[in-house]
């Protein structure tokens, strides 16, 4: 079947359209009727055909303040765009343009679909890399950013680019339609590489060859180790080992080995067996800088092309006799495995077959002679020793894009594994239709957003009603229905309009105008296009799709006020912070009881770019003010075990059946690696069974758990069965254990509760109210156990409401029984400086709370790493002075890593507060109280139970 390109995107011979004379195509267009002979014309009337009509003014007649062009009622999108310093794409590739037309055909073949998501540490050379492998791919726009990620020199939002690669480096690979995924590197941002992590079906984890695998890498291999991604990985800037560092090859080889081996490593401890290797093709070398890439397959291509005739192995076999402990023994002729690398051993084959042969091209090419010593064909003069190294290595190593889009195209597999394992996630095989997912948006207009939508099974047509399953939908509203006016394939040249997406695709969706939005959704269309809640199909379907959660498992931490100058727009920046949140993932904003809005984020960095959008798209005109930055707390218990805490009725009444209604609690602190457990147990299935009562049951329920809390965390074989809830949620770090012995029975010999599933509910539901808001300060409540020891319920049918009450009320009353503390959250800082600035590190931590913990150097080079702790309240402005007390010697990151108890005791009403002074020591905990019990409009005092 002709479908008029060939397998390279390129139009056949007889689809081509022949240039042909326009003035035989248009003899019914109007000409002007102008006399070659004579340049001059009598009269107006003689220069126009007959439909026009000449009018002649001598006088105005019009108000001179009226505008002779009326303008639009508002600016265009890319004036908005160029304005803010965000790039809010608005340009439309035409539909007949041959390259659109491709494009929309290759979206039809699964086979030739591929979403990769690029992740990385900040400055490890994420965007560079992309901008590497689009550019020279047939396209006439290079790889875009927004105008504040230029001027931040980093990546603010995760960017969705489609580009067709085809290379025929490592073999004839037919063109494929790439959807890259640039995302973020700063730890603040992590929310954004999570969303997308979801839309991909690989990754390509880039690490600076310099400064290796750090803290935050680690974080995004491990979260694509449970993602169950293919990792690939890139090691980017390699020409900083060799013009930076100077190291010899043997050095620099042992540099990337132990790169490779620090991810394996990491890889391992998520429980991954899918590691990466040079010989497996999963190891890519690059340089942005000097416009090279390679992997050991493409260089054994290249010695094989040389001795073609000679050599019969293919280029993966030879790659293979590249990497490791292998040597080529020159007097055998062979390669050998043997001790490398040490004294009078030979040399690795990975050094001798390609650092050496990088070395030699790029040390004669830097000093101007690489015509002399290389090639004659490379220039005699060239503008720089950075021009001559590009030169050099384009005409050894052939053009870095074809390399690297062959290389990508042969590493990363296409979409139709990764859509049949989420949709096995989501739903599974028998949903007949299209289901798809939407974890993130991106601005369109200041009411309008683009909608990043994977398509899992089906096809997502356009004009098509679908019906909407948020992740927060209750059992009174499941689902919406609502419907894509457009959907485009973004491309660097612009947007392609498609009328349909297939299984695979990534593309962005525009919703109808005035319709509902979410932040992250799964949505389902039937194939006859229509939603009929008196269909059993469709109705089966929406409640089988579960929506996935993001894989950023942590709460935002980082807190920031704001409200409106003037009351009036009160409204307006409501509305607005609706439109951030949608295409802000991870953010959250709350309205508290005195007015203002506190907006929640992962750090500063992730709330300034946030605030940006906010001031100049969403409430570009409307001025609003801010306070300073603070942090979330919790509220925990310090006491193994409190005292008994009774809430109920009064003594003298009871109910008509003899039977009072009182709930007796006591609460204790809970350990650190159970809470710790809870919280990750969405990432490993076995430690979820021990947590999830829909996922223990049946005959092996006593089992599971007993084996699983007693065996991995020392529980009481009984308390391991008799455990009720976790809470505030599914996933909250607290316990609720009913220790309620009956009189008949002791104990059951099937290890059932004793409470009936009727009164179950409401228990549960008030030792969620409880927790959710502590008693100190309107905080959390974490790492708390609570035990029902009493209860005694009337056997009436209406008392849900009344117990759920009294539950709440014994818990909170319980917590002040078990000595009540605050915590705060506390942030590993991962620093990068020369060793003769730690002191300058220790002096500022100190003045912080803060601690170095670790200082470990960064081999082959005169730098080292530094960790510490430090309270996150005590993080704000840590960096600034930092940098200006180290004079830009010392790079920080920071993320939050753990909970900490605030020294002192918040209850304590003898702790005098001096104002405009600062807390220390033991007044923390008291100060930390009362500053926010104040910002959320409660009392200062603190009605302790007696």
């Amino acid at each position: 079947m002709d479908l008029g390109f060939d397998e390279f995107g390129r139009p056949t011979a007889k689809n081509r359209r022949p240039v042909e004379n326009e003035s035989d195509d248009d003899d019914d267009v109007p000409r002007v009727n102008v006399q070659s002979s004579n340049p001059l014309l009598d009269s107006d009337s003689d220069a126009f055909s007959d439909d026009v009509e000449i009018i002649d003014g001598e006088e105005a007649t019009e108000d001179i303040t009226k505008a002779t062009v009326v303008s639009v009622s508002g600016p265009s999108i890319r004036q908005q765009g160029s304005k803010t310093g965000l790039l809010i794409e608005d340009r439309r590739v035409q539909h007949d343009a041959p390259a659109a037309s491709f494009v929309g055909m290759v979206s039809t073949i699964p086979q030739r679909l591929r979403s990769i998501a690029v992740v990385g540490a900040l400055h490890h050379g994420k965007t560079s890399l992309l901008s590497l492998m689009c550019s020279d791919n047939g396209m006439t726009v290079p790889y875009q950013q927004r105008k504040d990620e230029i001027a931040r020199k980093m990546s603010l939002k995760t960017s969705l680019v489609s580009v067709m690669l085809s290379g025929s480096t490592l073999g004839q690979t037919p063109a494929s339609l790439v959807s890259f995924l640039d995302t973020p590197g700063h730890p603040s941002l992590t929310c954004e590489a999570a969303a997308g992590l979801r839309l991909a079906d690989s990754v390509l984890v880039c690490v600076d060859a310099v400064e290796g695998v750090i803290a935050y890498s680690e974080q995004l291999i491990r979260m694509c180790s449970l993602e169950s991604l293919p990792i690939a990985l890139v090691i980017t800037k390699l020409d900083r080992l060799i013009l930076d560092l100077r190291l010899p090859p043997m050095d620099a080889y042992r540099k990337l080995r132990g790169i490779i081996d620090v991810v394996n490593n990491t890889i391992a401890s998520a429980g991954s067996t899918a590691f990466v290797s040079p010989t497996l093709a999963t190891v890519i070398f690059t340089s942005s800088k000097l416009q090279l890439c390679f992997t050991l397959e493409t260089f054994a291509k290249q010695y094989l092309s040389t001795l073609s005739g000679k050599v019969t192995a293919s280029p993966s076999a030879f790659a293979k006799k590249l990497w490791g402990n292998i040597a080529y023994m020159k007097d055998l002729r062979s390669f050998q495995s043997c001790a490398v690398g040490g004294f009078g051993q030979p040399k690795p084959s990975f050094v001798e077959f390609v650092l050496e042969p990088v070395y030699k091209v790029i040390a004669h090419s830097v000093t101007g002679k690489g015509h002399q010593a290389l090639s004659p064909a490379l220039s005699r003069a060239p503008a720089g020793p950075l021009t001559a190294a590009k030169e050099a290595v384009r005409h050894f190593f052939g053009n870095p894009q074809h390399v690297a889009a062959s290389v990508v195209l042969n590493v990363t597999p296409h979409s139709c594994q990764r859509s049949s394992s989420l949709l096995n996630r989501v739903c599974g095989d028998n949903v007949r239709g299209c289901v798809a997912m939407c974890p993130m948006q991106r601005i369109h207009t200041d009411t309008r957003s683009y909608h990043v939508i994977k398509v899992l099974s089906g096809t997502l047509k356009v004009k098509t009603t679908f019906a909407v399953m948020e992740e927060s939908a209750g059992d009174d509203a499941p689902y919406y229905e609502s419907n894509f006016e457009s959907l485009f394939i973004k491309t660097p040249e612009g947007l392609v309009d498609v009328s349909a997406a297939h299984a695979g695709q990534v593309v962005l969706g525009l919703p109808a105008a005035n319709s509902r939005s979410s932040r992250n959704y799964m949505l389902f269309q039937s194939e006859d296009g229509r939603i009929d809640e008196q269909r059993d199909d469709c109705i089966d379907a929406i409640n089988d799709l579960v929506v996935l959660p993001s894989p950023q498992r942590e709460a935002p931490r980082v807190l920031l006020s704001v409200e409106p100058v003037e009351p009036v727009h009160v409204t307006a920046l409501r509305r607005g912070m609706q439109r951030m949140l949608m295409t802000s993932p991870g953010l959250d904003v709350r309205a508290e009881e005195t007015g203002e809005f506190t907006i929640c984020g992962f750090g500063e960095v992730h709330l300034d770019a946030a605030l940006n959008e906010l001031r100049s798209v969403f409430c570009a005109n409307i001025p609003i003010k801010l306070s300073a930055p603070f942090v979330s707390f919790a509220e925990t218990v310090s006491a193994a075990r409190g005292v008994l805490a009774l809430a109920g009725n009064s003594s003298g009444s009871s109910s008509s059946n003899g039977r009072s209604h009182h709930v007796g609690v006591v609460s204790g602190s809970l350990a650190n690696a159970v809470t710790t457990s809870i919280e990750n147990s969405m990432d490993h299935e076995d430690v979820a069974a021990c947590w999830d009562d829909a996922v223990v049951k049946g005959t092996d329920r006593w089992n599971t758990r007993r084996r699983l809390l007693r065996d991995q965390f020392h529980w009481d074989a009984i308390d391991a069965q008799r455990l009720i809830a976790v809470g505030p949620d599914r996933r909250g770090p607290n316990v609720l254990i009913d220790d309620v012995v009956d009189e008949d029975d002791l104990v059951r010999p099937d290890g059932d509760h004793s409470i009936s599933a009727a009164t179950s509910g409401a228990i549960v539901q008030g030792f969620y109210n409880a927790l959710r808001h502590g008693p100190l300060c309107g905080e959390p409540v974490r790492e708390v156990s609570s035990r029902i020891t009493f209860l005694s319920v009337p056997s009436k049918s209406n008392t849900e409401a009344q117990t759920a009450i009294f539950m709440r009320q014994a818990v909170t009353q319980s917590l002040f029984g078990a000595r009540l503390q605050l915590m705060e959250p506390v942030c590993s800082v991962e620093m990068i400086a020369t060793p003769w600035r730690v002191d300058s590190i220790r002096e500022i931590l100190q003045m912080r709370r803060g601690a170095i913990l670790s200082e470990t150097p960064i081999p082959a080079t005169p730098l080292c790493v530094v960790k510490a702790f430090m309270p996150l309240i005590d993080s704000f402005g840590f960096e600034t002075q930092l940098r200006m007390t180290t004079v830009g010697e010392v790079f920080c990151t920071m993320a939050f890593d753990h909970w900490d108890a605030v020294p002192g005791d918040p209850l304590d009403s003898s702790v005098q507060l001096e104002p405009l002074e600062p807390a220390r020591g033991f007044q923390l905990a008291r100060d930390f109280v009362l500053k926010t019990r104040y910002r959320k409009g409660l009392a200062a005092d603190i009605t302790v139970p007696q």
